[in-house]
């Protein structure tokens, strides 16, 4: 009964295949719209998603802590679905989990924007993080897989999630002026969730309808899974790499910076500054994506030429492959503590120096050297 299941899942028929680039272009397109709607919860400023949310007259009437949870509590949903999706890879196609995670997702934005009260709106971002949890895990590794197998160089790979990865700065920037400019315009903070959900309908059908090649089919259960360790063996394995537990550990720090950026730095520049809702929106998004762009960018350029001579020797057969990776996995987390180093330097500086430009210009640096 369970192989039959899983047949159905790893469906091989289709009513189109994605060519490589059009595969990376349909992901990064939805991974856009999922950032999109990160950044609508965090429009925090007047006449906006969150600040009409504490508003009695136009939302619920939220203190700032019941609004504040709403910009991460997606997370919860999030850590506790990735690990079964995880597990769910490794027997059902990864667009099929795909398709049926952005099938939550949709229905989550939507029950969002239909709240009628606070637990109601709680629960609906946490099911929002399950669904994003089986698209953004899931699709770095496919979008490896599907990638020509001649072009599957560190180059070539970093260039690719990279732009994946971009849709994080664009996404985030959108977000800001469609979540200010929607719900303005239609005048109600559920607009935007209702929109969303919709939006990402295409996307779901897309998935579900596109041809997926049995090349990418893990095993059947009940076959033969002598080779492949069990769970608590690979959980075990993952607990034992120390670089990987400490870049993980960074990358949370990363995300609980970033996040807050997102969720109050519009709300900061309206109330100490006095800036108006519209220019605080454009200008964090301005800054997001030029400082976001030219980080990755530079960032990538930098790392590419750092390692070339290391992928020489490896095509050279001075080293190997697993050499070549564990020296590349040690010059770059070497970079990252310099460039994270300066970030918060200079976020501390514009935090104290209580003048918009400095706080502007500080703000563009250290988002600058995050990304890179």
């Amino acid at each position: 009964m369970a192989t039959g299941v899983v047949e159905m899942v790893n469906w091989d028929s289709g009513l189109f295949k994605f060519t490589p680039v059009w595969g990376l272009t349909f992901l990064t397109t939805v991974n856009i719209v999922i950032y999109i709607d990160r950044s609508v919860v965090g429009v925090s400023i007047t006449q906006t998603v969150v600040h009409d949310l504490t508003s009695y007259k136009h939302g619920m009437g939220l203190s700032y802590q019941e609004a504040g949870a709403l910009g991460s509590i997606f997370m919860l949903g999030y850590a506790l679905s990735s690990p079964i999706l995880a597990v769910s890879a490794q027997y059902i196609h990864p667009l099929f989990l795909m398709g049926t995670g952005l099938f939550v997702w949709s229905g989550a934005t939507m029950m969002a924007g239909l709240s009628v009260d606070y637990p109601m709106l709680l629960i609906a971002r946490i099911f929002t993080g399950v669904g994003e949890a089986s698209f953004v895990c899931l699709a770095p590794p496919y979008i490896i897989d599907v990638a020509p197998p001649a072009k599957r160089t560190v180059s070539f790979t970093q260039m690719w999630l990279g732009i994946f990865y971009s849709a994080m700065i664009i996404g985030a920037a959108l977000g800001f002026g469609y979540g200010t400019i929607v719900s303005q315009a239609l005048g109600s903070w559920r607009w935007p969730f209702i929109i969303e959900s919709l939006a990402m309908l295409p996307f779901i059908l897309t998935c579900l309808v596109a041809y997926k090649d049995p090349v990418f089919r893990p095993k059947k259960l009940g076959g033969d899974d002598s080779e492949k360790a069990n769970l608590w063996t690979q959980v075990k394995q993952l607990f034992n790499l120390r670089i990987f537990m400490l870049i993980s550990l960074g990358y949370g720090g990363y995300a609980f910076t970033v996040g807050g950026l997102t969720f109050w730095a519009p709300d900061y520049q309206e109330s100490f500054y006095g800036v108006n809702a519209t220019t605080a929106s454009l200008v964090l998004g301005g800054i997001t994506v030029i400082a976001g762009f030219s980080g990755t960018m530079v960032g990538s350029v930098f790392t590419d030429r750092r390692l070339r001579p290391l992928q020489k020797s490896r095509d050279e057969g001075e080293i190997s492959e697993l050499e070549m990776l564990r020296i590349r996995t040690e010059r770059t987390t070497g970079i990252m503590w310099l460039t994270l180093g300066a970030a918060a330097s200079v976020a501390l500086v514009g935090a104290i120096i209580p003048v918009y430009a400095v706080y502007l210009i500080s703000l563009a640096i250290s988002e600058f050297c995050i990304f890179l």
